[in-house]
């Protein structure tokens, strides 16, 4: 079995990265990967991204809305993103240039509406700081643990009102998770004003004629 490598980065705030991940559990609980933007791949061998790293922790990409990947089969839900830094190393040479942060990626295509819904009444617009870049593989039905680790759930317990408990909502049926997803949404603008990171009206500007190319 072929094993195929990607390039990726992860959010560098913990609470902007906890709702994210949420929201991504939520949307899949089988999800096995914890938010994050792919910025290189596939690639046939690991790549050592230890200066590529360097230079992305600390900058800045650019939040921008809302976005769906909906033909034939597949349904996907994802944040916009751009950013020099994203377009300074990206390498998906399968793929147009169209950088984004994904939800959720499953085989309902009405849940998927509502989840693109719901995160579209947010507006989430705003900047984002980067995290580390790491090298990951990616395997069918490969087991992997990190969004699981990942999840904050004493920071989502207040948010959802009640213990954030895995088996739980693995159990839950679809309109309860969407009811969850509804509370933590707009978390991630209340981050944003916190970090002061919310997009400028020059911000905004800026970054619309990228939109327009991503749609």
């Amino acid at each position: 079995m072929s094993m195929k490598w990607f390039v990726v980065i992860y959010p560098h705030d913990d609470e902007l990265r906890a709702y994210l991940d949420a929201l991504i559990f939520l949307a899949n609980p089988m999800e096995k990967d914890a938010a994050h933007i792919t910025i290189q791949g596939p690639k046939s061998s690991a790549k050592n991204v230890s200066s590529i790293s360097q230079q992305i922790r600390g900058k800045k990409v650019a939040v921008m809305g809302v976005g769906r990947f909906f033909e034939g089969q597949q349904n996907t839900v994802y944040l916009r993103m751009d950013g020099e830094i994203i377009r300074k190393f990206w390498d998906k040479p399968n793929l147009p240039y169209r950088p984004h942060l994904t939800i959720y990626d499953g085989p309902s295509r009405p849940f998927a509406e509502k989840i693109y819904e719901i995160l579209s009444r947010t507006r989430p617009w705003f900047q984002m700081v980067c995290g580390d870049c790491q090298t990951v593989n990616s395997i069918s039905g490969q087991k992997s643990l990190k969004l699981l680790l990942n999840l904050d759930k004493n920071r989502l317990a207040s948010v959802m009102g009640m213990p954030f408990d895995v088996d739980t909502i693995k159990s839950m049926p679809e309109y309860r998770r969407i009811m969850f997803m509804e509370r933590i949404c707009p978390q991630l603008n209340t981050v944003a004003r916190n970090r002061k990171t919310v997009a400028t009206k020059k911000f905004s500007q800026m970054h619309v004629s990228t939109i327009e190319l991503q749609q």
